[in-house]
């Protein structure tokens, strides 16, 4: 899949959880980690887990971790800016 979408093979993880999730994280796409929990592995087809593997491999090539980082970094200096004029004005 990595070879497909044109970036660097991530790191794949296993979270021992019952629950059906997956998540990509890193900063780009030559730090990338993909995980997943075991029970996605048991409850999914092949095709299923492709599927949702693709999914995340997507958010690697269109670094979409990167851009929530960004926005996060943004609304939280809006918000301690925010803070600190309503504190001075008290």
């Amino acid at each position: 899949m990595a070879i497909a979408a044109n970036v660097p093979m991530p790191a794949v993880y296993i979270i021992e959880d019952t629950a059906l999730n997956a998540f990509t994280t890193g900063r780009s796409p030559d730090h990338a980690s993909i995980a997943v929990t075991s029970g996605l592995l048991e409850q999914l087809d092949l095709e299923e887990l492709q599927g949702v593997v693709g999914h995340e491999m997507g958010h690697v090539r269109n670094l979409d971790i990167r851009f929530a980082m960004l926005v996060g970094v943004l609304v939280g200096g809006i918000a301690l800016l925010a803070d600190v004029l309503l504190r001075s004005m008290m």
